[in-house]
C-alpha cells in the first residue's frame, strides 16, 4: 500500500494551466477501457471510484505539461491523487483539495492495494482520450471544409466534372471517393450542375484538386480513427497481470498513435493552404471574374482583400505548429526510456491545429458567400450551399462598405464548428 501511494504522489508533478474539462474526462473514461481490458492488476473497486468520478463530475485538476507519450504517468498521477483524497478537483465550477471534493460527492477515498497505483498512472489514456475527441472535430472539419469548398465552388462557377467518380476512379487514392462525395452532396442542386455553366476546362488546383485535398483529410482521420479504437480498446499496463504472473510489457509506448496524429496534423495544414490558395482566387477579378477585393466600390474600397492577410497569418501559425512531434524523443530513467512519442502533447496540438483550419475556413466561408452575392450571372444554388450562405448571412450581412470583420471571423467559425 505504500509503495502504491508513493507511486501516484512522487509523480503527481505536472505544470502549466490546468486541462479542459472534456480532456479529463475523455482520459478517465479511456483509463477505465483499459481495465476492462484486462491485465491491469486492479479490484472492481478501483474502477468503480473511477466511474464514480465521472458520475459524480468531480474532475481532477490536471496541469497540461508533463506526458512525452511513454505513458501519461505524471499527468495521470493528479487523477489518482484526488482518488485518495488528495490533490485537486473541480465541482460545481469551483476548485477543492481532493478530500472536500470526495466528500461533496459522497464518495470515500480509496485505499491503493500493491500496483494500484502505477495501474492508476500508467498506460496512455491521456493521449488516446484526446486523441478520440480530436477525431470527432476531425470529422467536422470535414463537413465544414467539404460546404465551405462547394460555396467556393459556386461563386467561382467551377467545373465539377473533376468530382466524377469515373475520373476518381482513375487513381483511387484513399479518401478521395468519399471526399467527392461529401463535395458532391454539398453541390447537389446546382445550376452547376447544367451543361455550359464552367467559365473554363481547367480551374486553379485548389480547386480542380479540391477532392484530393479534402480526401487526404478524410484517410488521415479513418487512418487515427481506428488506430485510437485501437489504443482504447488495448490494455497499456506495464506490467501486466496474467495468469498470476507479473509481466513486463512495451504495451504503454504509442508510436501508431504519435505518427496517425502527426500525419492528420499534416493533413489538416494541406487543407488550409489550399484554403488560402482558394481565397487568393476570389480577390483576384482577372481569375474568377468577381469585382476586385469582392467589393461593389472595388476602386475605393478595401473590400475582402485584408482577410487575405489574416488568413496567410493563421496559416503561418498552423504549419509550424503542425509540424511533426513524433520526431522529438526525449531520455529518461538512467536511459531505460531511451524513446519517447509525444503522443499526448500531439493529441492537443491537433485539437488546435484544427481549431485554426476552422478559423480560415470561416474567412474562405464570408469571401464565398460575399462572391456568390456579386455575381451577375447566378445560377441557382445548392440545397448545400444555400444553406451555409443563409446561415452566414445571419451573422455578417453583405459587406457593401467597409467596416471590421472581426466579429464575423468569429462569429462563422461558430456556424461551421455547429456543422
Amino acid at each position: 500500500r505504500t509503495m502504491s501511494l508513493r507511486t501516484v504522489r512522487g509523480r503527481a508533478c505536472a505544470t502549466g494551466d490546468p486541462l479542459p474539462t472534456e480532456v479529463v474526462r475523455a482520459a478517465m473514461l479511456a483509463r477505465l477501457a483499459g481495465f476492462a481490458r484486462g491485465g491491469s492488476g486492479v479490484r472492481p473497486e478501483v474502477a468503480e471510484a473511477v466511474l464514480a468520478l465521472l458520475t459524480h463530475r468531480v474532475h481532477p485538476v490536471v496541469p497540461s505539461t508533463g506526458s512525452l507519450g511513454s505513458s501519461d504517468l505524471v499527468q495521470m498521477a493528479h487523477v489518482a491523487l484526488v482518488l485518495v483524497g488528495e490533490g485537486g478537483a473541480q465541482v460545481d465550477g469551483r476548485v477543492l483539495d481532493g478530500a472536500d471534493a470526495l466528500q461533496s460527492a459522497g464518495l470515500q477515498p480509496l485505499l491503493l492495494e500493491p500496483k494500484e497505483g502505477l495501474a492508476l498512472c500508467t498506460g496512455s489514456p491521456l493521449a488516446a482520450g484526446v486523441a478520440a475527441l480530436a477525431v470527432h472535430e476531425l470529422v467536422v472539419a470535414q463537413r465544414a471544409g467539404a460546404a465551405v469548398i462547394a460555396a467556393t465552388f459556386e461563386a467561382w462557377r467551377a467545373a465539377i466534372g473533376v468530382l466524377d467518380d469515373r475520373v476518381l476512379a482513375l487513381r483511387p487514392q484513399p479518401g478521395q471517393v468519399e471526399a467527392a462525395g461529401l463535395l458532391r452532396g454539398a453541390l447537389e442542386g446546382s445550376g452547376l450542375l447544367a451543361a455550359g455553366t464552367a467559365r473554363r476546362l481547367q480551374d486553379p488546383v485548389s480547386i480542380r484538386a479540391a477532392a484530393s485535398v479534402l480526401g487526404s483529410l478524410v484517410a488521415a482521420t479513418d487512418t487515427l480513427r481506428q488506430v485510437t479504437v485501437d489504443e482504447l480498446n488495448g490494455s497499456g499496463d506495464n506490467p501486466v497481470v496474467l495468469d498470476g504472473s507479473v509481466v513486463p510489457t512495451g504495451n504503454f509506448h504509442t508510436p501508431y498513435l504519435a505518427v496517425s496524429l502527426d500525419a492528420a496534423a499534416l493533413a489538416v495544414a494541406q487543407s488550409a493552404g489550399c484554403s488560402v490558395a482558394r481565397l487568393e482566387r476570389l480577390l483576384d477579378p482577372t481569375l474568377s471574374g468577381l469585382p476586385l477585393n469582392l467589393s461593389r466600390y472595388s476602386a475605393h474600397a478595401s473590400g475582402m482583400a485584408p482577410l487575405l492577410k489574416v488568413a496567410q497569418a493563421v496559416v503561418v501559425r498552423l504549419r509550424h505548429a503542425a509540424a511533426p512531434m513524433s520526431l522529438d524523443p526525449r531520455m529518461g530513467a538512467a536511459g531505460v526510456e531511451d524513446d519517447a512519442t509525444n503522443a499526448a502533447l500531439s493529441a492537443e496540438r491537433l485539437r488546435n491545429v484544427l481549431c485554426w483550419h476552422r478559423r480560415v475556413l470561416a474567412i474562405e466561408a464570408l469571401s464565398a458567400v460575399q462572391g456568390i452575392d456579386l455575381l451577375t450571372e447566378p445560377v441557382p444554388l445548392s440545397a448545400g450551399v444555400a444553406a451555409l450562405h443563409e446561415a452566414v448571412r445571419e451573422v455578417s450581412p453583405m459587406l457593401d462598405d467597409d467596416r471590421s470583420l472581426s466579429v464575423d471571423i468569429e462569429a462563422v467559425d461558430g456556424v461551421l464548428a455547429s456543422l
